[in-house]
């Protein structure tokens, strides 16, 4: 029974982290450790989370995703088109950037310190929000107004998660924020970008993987608790970042990224 609670708790983690400017992997890593799991056990319990949190997102977004699939209109005539094209070609640079690093990491690497790259983007977001707020800028750039260069950046800017101490979310939000998105889009972009991105990297890890598995009712509790955790915390942060301003939101994720990039500096 204590095993399942603990369970439930790193579940609740990924399901947590996994949509704000922290690494969930790390969390998990961390919180795991403390609750005495073993190591060959870390890698089978980040790709079931991952898998209850991709779940999530392809539930949440169920709509956008039928209508990107079947290429019906959704709001403004252009939209459909250029959200398909810009996931498209952000998963393909994804893809470029993010499979060779993995595996050469994998391979080749135990550890890489990036710590200071994610302190430093977060540094500039809180900066960057500063600015915002100080200058009073009204102009927040939509879903509508996506072109390729964005779609370039923050592809490329993704495939770099796949380092320890980056956060997926954290890096493509603060991407999206400094390319003029207002909150609630880069939210909604990096949560539709990381579907792709997730699955693809679930099943290069699976392929790969050498790891002992959980008994059958303790991954399903892994992946229906992270499920569940996870789909309340993409409704409660669109919702928030929706509402709070700009440049706030901006300090915001600026902060947190900061933060938690502080245990792979020190």
């Amino acid at each position: 029974m204590l095993v399942y609670l603990k369970l439930l708790l790193i579940s609740v983690i990924q399901g947590v982290t996994e949509w704000i400017p922290i690494s969930s992997s790390a969390q998990i890593v961390f919180s795991s450790i403390i609750l005495g799991f073993k190591p060959e056990q870390l890698f089978c319990l980040i790709v079931l989370g991952h898998l209850g949190t991709l779940f999530s997102s392809i539930v949440f977004f169920r709509g956008q995703i039928a209508a990107l699939l079947h290429f019906r209109k959704i709001g403004a005539a252009s939209y459909t088109s250029k959200l398909f094209n810009f996931l498209f070609t952000a998963t393909i640079f994804s893809g470029l950037t993010g499979v060779p690093l993995y595996l050469l990491l994998k391979l080749y690497f135990q550890s890489v310190d990036v710590g200071f790259v994610s302190f430093l983007a977060g540094v500039l977001l809180v900066f960057n929000g500063l600015l915002k707020r100080r200058n009073r800028l009204g102009f927040e750039r939509r879903v509508g107004d996506l072109e390729f260069r964005d779609a370039l950046y923050t592809g490329v800017i993704q495939g770099f998660s796949v380092l320890p101490g980056i956060s997926r979310s954290g890096i493509t939000i603060f991407t999206l924020l400094m390319l003029g998105f207002g909150g609630k889009e880069s939210l909604t972009l990096s949560y539709l970008m990381s579907i792709p991105a997730v699955l693809g990297l679930t099943i290069v890890d699976m392929l790969l993987g050498n790891y002992s598995l959980f008994s059958f009712d303790a991954a399903l509790l892994v992946i229906l608790t992270s499920f569940i955790a996870g789909l309340a915390c993409i409704k409660f942060f669109l919702d928030v970042s929706g509402r709070v301003d700009f440049s706030f939101f901006c300090v915001l994720v600026g902060v947190l990224m900061a933060l938690s990039s502080l245990p792979f500096i020190f």
